[in-house]
C-alpha cells in the first residue's frame, strides 16, 4: 500500500509505502534528536561561558565601586561623575542587565571605570570583549536550539501521523468483505423489499429539474430503501468511498461533484444497475444544463 506523504523538512511531496515511510520518519526523528543533544551541550557551555564573563565584569565594576565608597564618595556622586544615572549604576552592579545590550553596557561600565584612580581601561576592555563574545555564542546556540525543537516537534508529528495511517489501513483491510461470487459487478447488494405493483413509491430521479430537486429525490430514495446507516452503505460497496463521504452527499443542496460517489451512494442503498443508470442519466442531464447556463 502506498500513500502520498510530505517531508516537513523540505516540503517535497513523495510517494512511499507506509511501512517504509514510518521507518524513514523514525530515522529522521532520531537524527534530529542527536543534533538536539549536541546543540544542548553547546548551549550549556555557552551559558556557563556567559555567566563567567558576566561575573568577571561585575566583580571588576564592584571593586571599582567599593574603592570609591571607601574613599567617602556617595553613590550619586559616582553616577554623576560617570555621566550615568543612579538607576543605571544599580542595574550594572546587580548584574540584572541583558548581556545582548552591548552598547549600553560599554557606555555605563566605561563611565564608572573612567572616573577612578589607577584603573586600567584595558582590563575593562578585555572583560567587555569576553562578555560580547559569550553573549553572541549563547544567542547563536539558543537560536539553533529553538530551530531544532521545532524540527523535533514536526518529526514527531510525522511519526504519529504515519503510525495512525498504518493503523487505519490495517482496520480497513479487516473490514473489507469478500466479494459475492454471484455478483458480476463485485458489489455486495443489500436486500430491498420491492413495492407492490400499482403502488410504486420509489422516487424517479429523471423528474428532478434542479440540483435541489435532485437531492430531495435522493433523500426520498434513501428513505424508500429503509434509511440504512452510512456505515452500512459504505461496507456494501467494495473499494467505495468512506461512510463520511456518503454522509456528506445529503448535507448539501447540490449534487455530488463525482459520478463515482453518486454510484456508490445508490449501490449502498441496494440499487441495481437499472437504478444506477437512472440516477447517472439525471446527474449528467443536470450537469450539462448547468454548463450551458454558465
Amino acid at each position: 500500500m502506498s500513500k502520498d506523504s510530505t517531508d516537513s523538512s523540505g516540503g517535497v511531496w513523495k510517494a512511499w509505502g507506509l511501512d517504509e515511510g514510518l521507518e524513514l520518519a523514525k530515522a529522521r526523528l532520531n537524527g534530529i534528536r542527536a543534533d538536539e543533544e549536541s546543540v544542548k551541550c553547546e548551549l550549556s557551555e555557552a551559558q556557563a561561558e556567559l555567566h563567567r564573563a558576566k561575573a568577571q565584569l561585575t566583580a571588576l565594576l564592584g571593586f571599582a565601586y567599593m574603592e570609591r565608597i571607601d574613599r567617602g564618595v556617595a553613590p550619586s556622586d559616582i553616577a554623576h561623575r560617570g555621566l550615568i544615572s543612579i538607576d543605571e549604576l544599580w542595574l550594572l552592579l546587580s548584574g540584572t542587565y541583558e548581556p545582548g545590550e552591548g552598547d549600553w553596557i560599554k557606555r555605563v561600565a566605561t563611565g564608572l571605570i573612567a572616573v577612578g584612580r589607577n584603573w586600567r581601561i584595558d582590563r575593562l576592555r578585555y572583560c567587555l570583549e569576553e562578555l560580547g563574545v559569550a553573549a553572541t555564542r549563547f544567542d547563536n546556540a539558543s537560536r539553533r536550539w529553538e530551530t531544532l525543537r521545532h524540527r523535533v516537534s514536526d518529526a514527531e508529528e510525522d511519526v504519529r501521523r504515519i503510525t495512525a495511517d498504518l493503523a487505519a489501513a490495517a482496520v480497513s483491510r479487516k473490514k473489507v468483505r469478500p466479494r459475492s461470487s454471484s455478483s458480476g459487478s463485485g458489489h455486495k447488494r443489500a436486500v430491498i423489499i420491492p413495492d407492490v405493483q400499482g403502488y410504486e413509491c420509489k422516487p424517479d430521479p429523471l423528474l428532478a429539474a434542479t440540483e435541489v430537486e435532485f437531492i430531495q429525490s435522493l433523500r426520498r430514495y434513501r428513505e424508500w430503501a429503509g434509511n440504512p446507516s452510512y456505515r452500512d452503505m459504505a461496507e456494501r460497496v467494495t473499494d467505495g468511498p468512506s461512510y463520511g463521504t456518503l454522509a456528506n452527499v445529503l448535507r448539501h443542496e447540490y449534487m455530488p461533484r463525482k459520478l463515482k460517489t453518486l454510484e456508490a451512494f445508490v449501490r449502498g442503498l441496494g440499487g441495481g444497475d437499472e437504478d444506477v443508470r437512472a440516477w447517472a442519466t439525471a446527474w449528467r442531464r443536470l450537469v450539462a444544463s448547468a454548463k450551458e447556463n454558465v
